[in-house]
């Protein structure tokens, strides 16, 4: 299993070419492996002109084509490069002779030139893809073998000793795996990989490793430690882990709705793995993809809380605890808006700042580029999410004399604080009624040093905070409008709080239980219902889409996922396949709630919603309620979105709730008529209005 608190993100890097030199002129030139020795001594090899091996020396200044021999005058081609030190070098790869059927090559670096050095090749056919280094008598290369024309593929492991190239046997697979990787931890653990097999050398013998991936292929591996490994490959950017007991799968970003593959990876510690590929999007040609895994995530909520998985959430019309007023919208400016209970809205008159205020009981904005987060008293402290630099320029500025009613003070966002994370990250803390916080502060304790007191300055209905995440892609050290991230993450991916909203748990044939770190969902798997490990997830989530008509969410919507199941790129595909992914003995769902945050909903009709994708539309699912311990609970066969929901207690009283502040409907100005009645007995309505004085 993967640390809860790092995650596989998108990386917005802008990688900056530099120029290379190319083998002859008129013919193609290809790099594939690449090894750093220290910064001014870096290796790369592939092949140039003419189908020659090619490869390329950095020397901390510029690149220089350093010669290599060919073993053919046909094709010849380096595939990956590793480095003892600075005069024991090697390469590998393959070459075609004119009579056909691919050879192995082996090239080494003595500190002087390169040389071919013999290695025993097997079969008709054979290639080697990868090297890896324990010492200067201890050196891996693997690949791929056939024995006959139209036969699979099989691993081939090749080992040096200091002396000579061996062929190390491996146990026997019956698919066609050739191995395209190998990570070396120590000369008693080294791991290989190729297709849906993962192999370990123990220091005798080769040998099989249950995989969790059944049906895509890895192409590369990389290793932190003996407890930490990690390979990569597809479909759906695949990612896989050890650690030290067994692999399981990793979650991952998956950009593009087409294709999404990761060819390589590379380790620099535990806490910062880089995986490269492609991704494929919508008609479009594939494009690079960059992942990190890291401890990136490391934004805290900028408002005082005592359960971060709580205080994270919606609220359902200021009742319940959750303090999330409005999410961050994905969709473009005047298109649909998703306010927090998931329901869209589209019928403000506004295009800039469109309140949602008048759709039945919440706040959003059309094209909001944060978070706003609700009151908990009236003078609500604001602490810097992270530690900083608070900043004041032209862009980001710190504003602090605005007042209340002046819409376009601090450009709509009133007083105001910037803080830089020095990370490529900012944070914006916006209306602000008192600004604490000076320029140049640096906050090394971010509880101790507060920022001000949350207010209703620049353009802002009511009391609350609006926190904005920015991200330099361009690198100008300046965080502009169009530079706006979500910090719960997009599509299942980029998720930049240290807290986790969703947990992980490996799951047996013989069953288990997950349940979210809230406390408000729990997956109880039977005996049976899954016929080889798993890994299922399950966590709250911003509501994937809004009730029906008749119907409210209470605020509990979380996702049930099985990553080995995962198919696709899109937030919808990232869910199993209805059609051949389902548990063969249904599971059971439970979600806990308190009345008390729903004083409009009539709980006796509670029920738990499954979201279907291709029918657009929620499913209820046969809900069993337990008035006792407070619990809802169903069965189903497939992972998913969920969401506890129920009718109004009067069904006519179509603006509940608004028994508050942060509920209150704006009166429109239009003269259209506002109906509210009273249906409980502690029952308060409230609505504003704008006034001119």
């Amino acid at each position: 299993m993967t640390p809860k608190n790092r995650s596989w993100l998108l990386t917005h890097l802008s990688l900056r070419q530099t120029a290379s030199p190319n083998l002859g002129t008129g013919g193609s030139n290809q790099l594939n492996g690449v090894v750093a020795v220290s910064a001014n001594d870096v290796w790369a090899v592939g092949s140039g002109t003419g189908d020659k091996t090619l490869i390329e020396h950095w020397d901390g200044v510029s690149w220089s084509v350093v010669a290599s021999p060919n073993p053919t005058t046909y094709i010849n081609r380096l595939l990956s490069v590793a480095a003892v030190s600075a005069n024991d070098i090697w390469a590998v790869g393959y070459y075609v002779p004119l009579s056909g059927g691919s050879r192995t090559v082996i090239e080494h670096w003595n500190g002087t030139a390169w040389s071919i050095v013999y290695n025993p090749n097997l079969g008709v056919s054979e290639i080697l893809r990868s090297v890896a280094v324990v010492s200067a008598n201890d050196v891996w290369a693997v690949g791929g073998y056939i024995n006959n024309w139209g036969d699979p593929y099989n691993p081939l492991i090749e080992h040096w000793n200091g002396t000579s190239w061996s062929i190390i046997p491996g146990p026997n697979v019956s698919v066609n795996n050739p191995f395209y990787g190998v990570a070396v931890v120590s000369a008693n653990d080294i791991w290989a990989v190729g297709g849906i097999i993962l192999e370990h050398w123990n220091g005798t013998t080769w040998s099989i490793v249950p995989s969790p991936n059944l049906t895509g292929a890895a192409y590369s591996i990389a290793s932190v430690s003996n407890n930490d490994v990690w390979a990569v490959g597809e479909p759906s950017s695949l990612v896989e882990h050890w650690d030290g007991t067994s692999w399981s799968i990793a979650s991952s970003p998956n950009p593009g709705p087409g294709q999404n593959a990761l060819y390589g990876v590379a380790a620099v510690s535990s806490s910062d793995i880089w995986a490269v590929g492609l991704y494929q999007p919508n008609g479009g040609t594939a494009q690079t993809l960059i992942a990190r895994y890291t401890d990136l995530c490391f934004l805290d909520l900028p408002v005082q809380y005592s359960n971060f998985s709580v205080a994270a959430n919606g609220n359902y019309g200021g009742n319940n605890p959750g303090r999330v007023n409005s999410w961050f919208d994905h969709n473009p400016a005047g298109q649909t808006v998703t306010i927090w209970t998931g329901d869209p809205y589209t019928g403000a008159a506004q295009t800039n700042v469109n309140t949602c205020a008048t759709y039945n009981r919440a706040g959003c904005y059309d094209g909001h580029n944060g978070i706003d987060f609700s009151h908990d008293t009236l003078q609500d402290s604001i602490f810097a999410a992270a530690n900083g630099t608070v900043i004041n320029t032209l862009v980001n500025p710190l504003v602090v004399n605005c007042q209340v009613g002046v819409l376009t003070c601090g450009n709509g966002y009133g007083n105001q604080v910037w803080i830089n994370h020095d990370n490529g990250y900012a944070t914006l803390y916006g209306h602000l009624s008192i600004v604490s916080a000076t320029n140049g502060t640096v906050i090394t304790d971010r509880m101790a040093q507060p920022l001000g007191i949350m207010g209703s300055t620049g353009r802002s209905i009511g009391v609350h905070l609006h926190f904005g995440l920015y991200y330099d892609q361009n690198g100008d050290d300046q965080w502009s409008e169009n530079e706006t991230v979500d910090p719960y993450g997009y599509q299942e991916a980029n998720y930049l709080w240290i807290h986790s909203l969703s947990d992980q748990e490996p799951m047996s044939s013989s069953g288990g239980s997950i349940t979210a770190p809230s406390g408000n969902s729990t997956i109880t798997v039977p005996a049976g219902a899954v016929s080889s490990p798993v890994t299922m997830e399950l966590g709250d989530t911003p509501p994937v889409a809004g009730a029906s008509a008749t119907l409210r969410s209470t605020g509990n919507s979380f996702w049930m996922r099985v990553l080995e199941w995962l198919t696709g790129g899109s937030s919808s595909a990232l869910l199993a396949s209805a059609s051949t992914n389902s548990f063969d003995v249904p599971v059971t769902v439970t979600v806990h709630y308190d009345p008390s945050w729903m004083p409009h909903l009539d709980t006796n009709q509670l029920t738990i919603n499954q979201w279907d994708d291709v029918g657009q539309t929620w499913v209820a699912l046969s809900t069993t309620l337990d008035t006792v311990n407070q619990q809802a609970s169903a069965q189903t066969s497939q992972p998913g979105h969920f969401d506890l929901q129920a009718p109004l207690v009067c069904p006519a009283d179509t603006l509940e709730p608004n028994d508050n502040y942060d509920g209150a409907i704006l009166v429109q100005t239009d003269g259209s008529l506002l109906s509210n009645l009273f249906d409980i007995a502690q029952d308060e309505d409230w609505f504003k209005f704008d006034a001119v004085a």
